[in-house]
């Protein structure tokens, strides 16, 4: 996602792997939530707050090179 950007407003994981969503700058980036194999943006209504990087599996933006 872009910064500044609005983001992603719905979601359905059709992956088989979870999606997480990261706020911060990289080096230093919270976990703000994350949708279950096959579950929706709707089913976490409220618990994900604002995120700069939605990350799938087991990559981590910490980790990410920019």
């Amino acid at each position: 996602m872009a910064p500044n950007s609005n983001g992603v407003n719905s979601y359905v994981n059709n992956l088989g792997v979870r999606a997480t969503f990261w706020y911060g700058y990289p080096g230093n980036m919270y976990q703000s939530g994350a949708i279950r194999v096959g579950g929706s943006s709707s089913d976490v209504l409220g618990a994900i707050s604002p995120s700069d990087y939605v990350c799938t599996g087991d990559a981590h933006p910490n980790v990410i090179d920019v």
